[in-house]
């Protein structure tokens, strides 16, 4: 027995949301692996939202933030803002919209989730002096990045203004780890390779 609840709401749920959350709970008792997963209803519009972090356990880092609003018989899937749960301005490529009776809507979210989390996974890393001075996230399958790091005291000194020449850094020293070439090493993180 599990000594988590998926998609906790921290409160009851009625009616219809009550239908979803236990399809969404059912389908879930089914995945291998540990996700933390939540649940949230917003008073304001009566919109519930599920989430899912998606992570690398072996480094203790969160990659995305992915969820589900729904309002009424419309259900909105893609990234969600990691603190507000909001969806983005623009949908990304996880992006659905779907509508119908609740039963179906909640069965398509759970085949979302499922498609969200078998993507493959890797972590791109470029090595100076044997120390990881960038890495990269990506869904394998389409190269999309999903989080990043630059360490400007590890990379090679050269690196950083090559980089800045050729618009890679931005003015307030974001570096845009694509612009470094091809990585050192590939990980393979999660998902499943086809």
């Amino acid at each position: 027995m599990s000594c988590f609840e998926w998609f906790d709401a921290g409160r009851s749920l009625q009616g219809e949301h009550l239908l979803f959350a236990e399809t969404l709970r059912a389908r879930a008792a089914h995945w291998t692996e540990h996700h933390d997963t939540w649940l949230a209803f917003w008073d304001s519009d009566g919109r519930l939202v599920a989430g899912l972090y998606l992570d690398d356990d072996s480094a203790n880092q969160t990659l995305l933030c992915v969820g589900v609003h729904l309002l009424g018989n419309t259900l909105q899937a893609d990234e969600l803002h990691n603190q507000l749960s909001t969806l983005p301005e623009r949908p990304t490529s996880l992006a659905m919209t779907t509508t119908g009776p609740i039963e179906v809507m909640a069965n398509q979210a759970a085949d979302w989730f499922e498609s969200v989390l078998q993507r493959p996974v890797d972590r791109w890393e470029w090595t100076h002096r044997g120390q990881v001075y960038a890495y990269a996230y990506v869904f394998a399958d389409t190269t999309e990045g999903l989080s990043q790091m630059f360490n400007k005291e590890l990379a090679p000194w050269s690196l950083k203004w090559r980089l800045a020449r050729r618009g890679y850094v931005s003015p307030k020293g974001w570096v845009e780890v694509r612009g470094i070439g091809e990585p050192d090493r590939v990980i393979h993180i999660r998902g499943i390779r086809s």
